[in-house]
């Protein structure tokens, strides 16, 4: 970040704030220390925001951080094939009318699943 940005020479004012208080309101610090004292506080600022947009440089950028060959995969749905109909099932089970407005009744299957009791 360059020394003489706008947000740089702030930082550097705001935390020489109290030295530059001192020498020119209250009186009771030298001119030139208040000065040189915010002198060092613009390298210091620049420093700082440049460590930080080093930081946050990757953040909201495009594209992913990710960039090795198959550390992402793509699927699309067109690939993706049903299974179809398992051997087992010979004919397909007896449809059950259902009235408008009332939910289907759940297949047995799904009621038992997961502890193989009924």
């Amino acid at each position: 970040m360059p020394l003489t940005s706008l947000p740089t020479l702030l930082l550097a004012l705001l935390l020489d704030a109290p030295a530059l208080w001192r020498a020119f309101v209250l009186q009771d610090l030298d001119v030139v220390t208040a000065l040189t004292r915010y002198l060092i506080a613009v390298a210091v600022s620049a420093l700082m925001l440049g460590a930080l947009r080093r930081v946050t440089a990757s953040y909201g950028s495009g594209k992913p951080a990710v960039t090795g060959e198959g550390d992402v995969m793509n699927v699309s749905v067109d690939r993706v094939h049903s299974p179809g109909r398992r051997a087992a099932d010979r004919e397909p089970p007896p449809a059950v009318p259902v009235p408008s407005g009332a939910l289907p009744p759940a297949p047995v299957a799904a009621l038992t699943a997961g502890d193989g009791q009924g």
